[in-house]
């Protein structure tokens, strides 16, 4: 476990422990530990100055699975449990997050563009506003693959991260 690489006052202490204390210091994510993966999409997040509930969300992305990452961290029978400690709109990002078939699905939205809102946004289970919904979404989206050094794979994704400051001019971590 990397806890102690992440900076004091950055990641609220019941978010880490209860992060910890449900596996992810010790789940596989890319070649090290979950724990590491969520720290740094945080860390990116914040350090982009993105809302504090964008980057909580960031911290919870992937805690119910994705298509791509099974490990089931949390079990989404447990949504009030989270929703409880990160709030609901932290958490109905994690939830999208983990149920979308990303991150080819927002390659492809940015591609046709967001407005009018793609058709997909109409079955997302969320009570706030769409457009800044789905802006969410893919900066959270955009700080995953950053962190994963997995950017460079959707160059329209990689545009919209530069154009949000999650990368700088050259294409490197802010």
């Amino acid at each position: 476990m990397q806890a102690e690489k992440i900076r004091p006052g950055q990641i609220q202490p019941e978010h880490q422990a209860y992060l910890l204390a449900q596996g992810a210091g010790s789940s596989a994510h890319s070649g090290r530990m979950l724990w590491v993966h969520l720290a740094g999409v945080h860390r990116i997040l914040k350090t982009s100055q993105f809302a504090d509930y964008v980057c909580t969300a960031g911290l919870f992305h992937s805690v119910y699975g994705t298509q791509a990452f099974k490990t089931v961290t949390v079990d989404k029978t447990r949504r009030a449990e989270v929703q409880q400690l990160i709030g609901e709109k932290s958490e109905s990002l994690v939830m999208a997050f983990c149920e979308l078939p990303r991150p080819k699905l927002f390659e492809t939205t940015l591609q046709q563009g967001t407005q009018p809102l793609p058709d997909w946004m109409a079955q997302l289970d969320t009570t706030y506003d769409k457009p800044q919904f789905l802006a969410d979404l893919l900066a959270l989206e955009c700080a995953n693959l950053a962190e994963q050094r997995s950017l460079h794979a959707f160059p329209r994704l990689a545009q919209h991260a530069q154009a949000l400051g999650i990368l700088d001019r050259e294409g490197f971590l802010v």
